[in-house]
């Protein structure tokens, strides 16, 4: 994993090129294929996902030979491909922490849904709850219990208010497309392109940081003795390494769209961290086991 940061930090040497190097055309040009190439597909599958997730949890508490496996899996793989954004379209309002809760130290998800599911309180929505509450986090708890009405009608609840927050980034997508299109010294966001260039590869570099630190490591620990593998996200639905791994293939799908097959250095470095990236991608697809 250290080998993969440091060659993304080369990368980002060559990709990050000096506004004088670049033209804002250029770099417009960048954001385009982000939006498009990138970041509608992106939502567009997880609206989908979210839909049919919420479709099969429902039709799970009134008939339980309904499989809720693929739909979760699916949710899941879907996410994971906005979750490596670190961009305002999945951070405004805490878009992202509602997709998924994680890292969670102090286990607040778990203290809360312990305090949801014992309490005579009605649930037919979650609208409204806290982020720790409506996401895939608090999915991965309740899949087991499925078998108890109170919870299984929390995790349809639970899956309905994730396809709104589906919708949310969908419905949000023209308006902060315009503004990364858009950028000059009277937009909020982005003085020029060059600065919208920069925070949309930025995003790419804190990704894998935040892969290493807030999931791999602490899993592995610094020994197999000292693993703490109960921080895993998604590991009671054994989604854990489907999760990682749709992340990685994700940075791989956002790479091959921010820097296309060029010329010289840039080539080399795209090609260097894609084939990085790519087998991260593979190794870990290779995990099947429950994350213990």
């Amino acid at each position: 994993m250290m080998r993969l940061v440091l060659t993304a930090l080369a990368c980002f040497a060559f990709l990050l090129v000096p506004a004088k190097a670049a033209t804002e055309a250029q770099f417009a040009a960048m954001h385009d294929r982000f939006l498009t190439g990138y970041l509608a597909p992106a939502a567009d599958r997880f609206v989908k996902a979210t839909s049919a997730l919420s479709d099969a949890m429902t039709g799970r508490c009134s008939d339980a030979t309904v499989s809720i496996e693929k739909p979760m899996r699916d949710a899941v793989t879907a996410g994971a491909g906005l979750t490596i954004l670190h961009l305002p379209i999945v951070e405004t309002e805490s878009r992202n922490a509602r997709i998924l809760f994680h890292p969670d130290p102090r286990g607040v998800a778990g203290r809360q849904l312990r305090r949801l599911v014992n309490s005579d309180t009605a649930v037919d929505t979650m609208e409204g709850k806290s982020v720790a509450l409506v996401g895939l986090g608090t999915l991965d708890r309740l899949v087991a219990r499925l078998n108890e009405p109170r919870a299984c009608a929390l995790a349809a609840a639970v899956s309905q208010q994730l396809a709104r927050t589906a919708e949310e980034i969908s419905t949000a997508l023209p308006a902060y497309a315009g503004t990364v299109r858009k950028a000059g010294a009277d937009n909020p966001l982005y003085r020029d392109h060059a600065e919208a260039a920069g925070k949309i590869i930025g995003s790419f570099a804190t990704s894998i940081a935040a892969i290493r630190d807030l999931a791999v490591q602490p899993i592995l620990g610094e020994s197999p003795q000292r693993s703490r593998w109960k921080a895993a996200p998604l590991r009671r639905s054994e989604n854990t390494f489907v999760y990682l791994q749709a992340q990685a293939a994700a940075m791989v799908a956002m790479l091959e769209v921010l820097a296309p097959e060029g010329e010289g250095d840039v080539d080399r470095a795209r090609s260097a961290l894609g084939f990085e990236l790519s087998n991260v991608a593979r190794q870990l697809g290779n995990f099947t086991a429950p994350i213990e």
